[in-house]
Order: structure tokens, then C-alpha cells, then sequence
């Protein structure tokens, strides 16, 4: 799990941004809850050229769902690697 932490501007009010990087693993499924807890926004991630991927948004959705109060935070759904258009396994339809 790789994590950083920056201080950026927005709208005029510096906020402190965390950010968590599972990388999608299942062994992080447990580590992670504790700090999606008390989160104002969570982003989900999947590569398009691996349909698993995009299959495990469900699972993590869940994790989420039964472990914060999703009507606080916003949650973000994410394509990577759109432009390997001949690679993709997850059509824009699916998406």
C-alpha cells in the first residue's frame, strides 16, 4: 500500500489531501476501512484492459457502503489506460 499526503488550495481554503493506494489488492481489503471511515471522497479505479478489475469495483462498493455513511462523501469511478484501445477488455458500453 503506497500513501501521500499534500496541502493544495481550494477555492481559496488550503485543505489537506491523503491519499491511500491499495493498488486493488485483497490483502488491503481490511487495512483500508479504518481510513475510508471519516473520508469526504473515495475513488474507484479499474483497468479497462482487465475486466476483473472493473468487476472488483462491485466488491469494493460493498466494503465501502457497509462501512461509511456514503450520502457524506463523494465517490468517484474511474477508467485507467483508456487509451490502449486495442487492449481494452471492458467495452465503453459496460464502462
Amino acid at each position: 500500500m503506497d500513501c501521500g499526503t499534500t496541502h493544495c488550495y481550494v477555492q481559496g481554503e488550503e485543505i489537506t489531501l491523503k491519499v491511500w493506494d491499495t493498488a486493488g489488492e485483497e490483502r488491503y481489503g481490511v487495512v483500508p476501512t479504518s481510513f475510508y471511515k471519516n473520508a469526504d471522497g473515495i475513488i474507484l479505479m479499474y483497468d479497462c484492459t482487465r475486466k476483473e478489475t472493473m468487476n472488483n469495483i462491485d466488491n469494493w462498493w460493498k466494503v465501502i457502503n457497509d462501512n461509511c455513511d456514503i450520502s457524506q462523501m463523494t465517490i468517484i469511478v474511474v477508467c485507467n489506460k483508456n487509451d490502449l484501445e486495442n487492449a481494452r477488455e471492458v467495452s465503453k458500453e459496460d464502462a
